[in-house]
């Protein structure tokens, strides 16, 4: 299968505009033959708001009618798209991902550790536990930036059979790099799973963004990078059967990551 991340720049408080070009960047990447497209954190709104009042007028309940819109246009192009967004409920707000596939809206993600930068100081947690989602023969987990700094939460998507893990992220400048440099391929080779981070570029109310979209492959080899600075969509085909072998080595000796585990030892990681 071929998978993609879309690197571009939204437009703060420019929900109709992004739209247009979140459809426009899905669809190119279709005719790329890509089958699992990812976009950034908070895409379809910017990020870097100022005051709680900015995004709660660019929020939306999921589903809703940017979800419907992208529901049809991945059901028309056979594909899965997962963008970011501001999800409302009532007054509450949630960074969100949805994923949405051939047959419309199939989940949704609210990002649960927060940082105190841009958006996410507005942003309720999510409490919901990590679960994975299915779409065609491939079984996927979302994160959202932040979220791959702490281990468990991939490690509970991998032990649910994640094939993919999908980072809709907003990298800043300077300290993000550490996300590309390391944190992708550690977590892409500690849980042999693909990781397919869609980062923003250019800069949004002073703050800097980093590009570098990655797609990493469950060996931690980088199959894919993208500039640090211009819009660009990234590609690489990825293979179920590596993602489904958790066992590798040579003639002399092998390892295996989850049966190998001693989760009657890791009682403390509950605390």
């Amino acid at each position: 299968m071929k998978v993609a991340a879309v690197q571009f720049a939204p437009v703060i408080g420019d929900k109709t505009g992004n739209a247009e070009r979140i459809v426009g960047l899905i669809q190119e990447a279709a005719g790329h033959g890509a089958e699992y497209i990812v976009l950034p954190e908070c895409a379809l709104t910017g990020y870097c708001f100022d005051e709680p009042t900015e995004p709660q007028g660019l929020a939306e309940p999921v589903p809703g009618p940017f979800t419907a819109q992208l529901g049809a246009l991945t059901a028309e192009l056979g594909v899965v798209a997962i963008v970011g967004l501001i999800e409302a409920v009532e007054a509450t707000l949630f960074n969100t991902a949805v994923v949405a596939g051939p047959q419309g809206l199939v989940g949704r993600y609210r990002k649960t550790h927060l940082p105190c930068l841009g958006f996410d100081r507005f942003a309720t947690p999510g409490t919901e536990d990590f679960r994975t989602v299915a779409v065609g023969e491939v079984r996927m987990g979302v994160l959202i930036c932040y979220d791959l700094r702490f281990p468990e939460a991939a490690r509970l998507l991998t032990l649910q059979g994640a094939d993919l893990i999908a980072l809709p992220t907003n990298w800043p400048a300077p300290k993000g790099s550490i996300y590309p440099d390391f944190i992708v391929r550690t977590r892409a080779c500690e849980n042999r799973v693909y990781v397919v981070a869609a980062n923003r570029v250019g800069e949004e109310r002073g703050e800097r963004f980093i590009g570098r979209s990655q797609i990493v492959d469950p060996s931690g080899d980088v199959l894919a990078e993208a500039d640090s600075e211009l819009p660009q969509t990234i590609f690489a085909d990825a293979s179920l059967a590596e993602a489904r072998n958790k066992r590798f080595g040579t003639r002399t000796y092998h390892v295996d990551i989850l049966k190998d585990r001693r989760p009657d030892l890791y009682s403390g990681l509950a605390g």
